[in-house]
């Protein structure tokens, strides 16, 4: 997660996503469908209010939360396969036809 100076700064969901490494449309879900917090119950991103183009703007503080509640645990990530025990090695790309 980047920081930024005013954690009350209000951002578009792009801002957001930016700011905090994540897409855009990730925002908007989490704050039309929701996302499920640590304790399994489901929490909206509430949203700040509206710029003048009509576009949704929500505190990078209640992004912030939404990320930290949604990030995966570092066991949950896939486990890099050890070629060398499995005694093979990936299958290099086939080169093109000339």
């Amino acid at each position: 997660m980047r920081q930024t100076a005013d954690p009350d700064a209000k951002l578009t969901a792009a801002e957001l996503g930016k700011a905090l490494g994540v897409s855009a449309q990730l925002v908007n879900r989490w704050h039309t469908e929701g996302y499920l917090n640590r304790d399994g119950m489901r929490v909206f991103l509430p949203m700040a209010d509206r710029n003048w183009r009509g576009h949704r703007r929500f505190r990078y503080l209640d992004g912030a939360k939404a990320e930290a509640a949604t990030r995966r645990s570092p066991k949950s990530y896939r486990k890099q396969r050890d070629w060398a025990a499995l005694d093979r090695k990936p299958t290099a790309r086939l080169a093109s036809r000339a």
